[in-house]
């Protein structure tokens, strides 16, 4: 329950908070993990409970793992390119395909089950935030607080690639998965194209599921994670020290000593800020 105090499944489909596991989180490493990435110094209570909640009913709404999919018949009328078409702009991108035979969706995916059911959680849970229960919109401060509560509890999730093993794995994933596709289509991470992205991502996992192919998963997985945006994000996510600062930099419009200006358009790409700092002796002959 410590693992996992968000989304506790049960067979009847119904879930349980652990309110008072969400609330110690929320004040602590949340709030860090949401600082680190640019958010508020601390989160409030009703921001990260809301987050849970929208999660919650995104879950429920979410594809059920006994749905069949796979290889479907077409629509009579519409020719293969039309089908091809109406498809996803990152569907084509990416050009995944369907499988040839239909079977349940918890023994299509495998392992990558449990990892799509949080992702689609977490993604709907983005779009809830801006929604209160009877459909109207919340203020945008609200809002705003409630997508950096789910930024926070994500990126609380992520450790170093060797820890991503065990029963906690499919959250793992599911954090990186979210954050990495955040990384690569909104930095920074909650700029006004967040909720586009955030359906461009459940529209995509839909085409997915209803694909039944794993390996249109690992595909887009390993597309996500070779994001730069990601890469730095991540690291600095998973530095110890405080404050918590980026260690790769590729920008001229910051306070860096004319030394560090030079290396860095000397590079002409990013580069770790230790290296752009080191006195002129330590770098002689590079």
């Amino acid at each position: 329950m410590m693992q996992d105090p968000h989304i506790l499944q049960y067979s009847t489909g119904s879930a349980a908070l652990v309110m008072d596991t969400i609330l110690l989180k929320c004040k602590g490493k949340w709030s860090n993990a949401s600082m680190t990435l640019g958010g508020p110094r601390v989160l409030s209570d009703e921001a990260c409970v809301r987050s849970i909640l929208a999660a919650h009913v995104a879950w429920r709404e979410g594809p059920q793992r006994l749905s069949m999919v796979g290889r479907v018949q077409p629509i009579v009328g519409v020719t293969n390119e039309e089908l091809w078409d109406a498809l996803s702009p990152s569907w084509r991108q990416l050009a995944l395909q369907p499988v040839a035979s239909a079977q349940p969706a918890i023994a299509a995916f495998g392992a990558w089950w449990p990892v799509l059911r949080l992702l689609w959680a977490d993604a709907g849970a983005v779009l809830g935030c801006g929604r209160s229960n009877v459909g109207k919109k919340t203020s945008g401060l609200e809002a705003e607080l409630c997508l950096w509560a789910i930024l926070g509890r994500l990126a609380d999730e992520l450790r170093p690639w060797e820890d991503f093993v065990g029963s906690d794995s499919p959250v793992l994933l599911s954090a990186t998965f979210l954050l990495g596709w955040f990384a690569m289509k909104t930095m920074p991470l909650l700029k006004p194209s967040a909720l586009p992205a955030a359906e461009s991502l459940l529209e995509l996992l839909s085409e997915i599921v209803i694909a039944g192919e794993a390996a249109n998963v690992q595909k887009l997985y390993t597309s996500t994670m070779s994001n730069e945006d990601w890469r730095v994000l991540f690291s600095c996510v998973l530095q110890t020290s405080q404050p918590r600062r980026y260690l790769l930099l590729d920008r001229l419009d910051l306070n860096l000593p004319n030394r560090a200006r030079k290396r860095l358009v000397k590079a002409n790409s990013a580069q770790p800020l230790e290296e752009l700092l080191q006195p002129e002796s330590d770098t002689h002959g590079k």
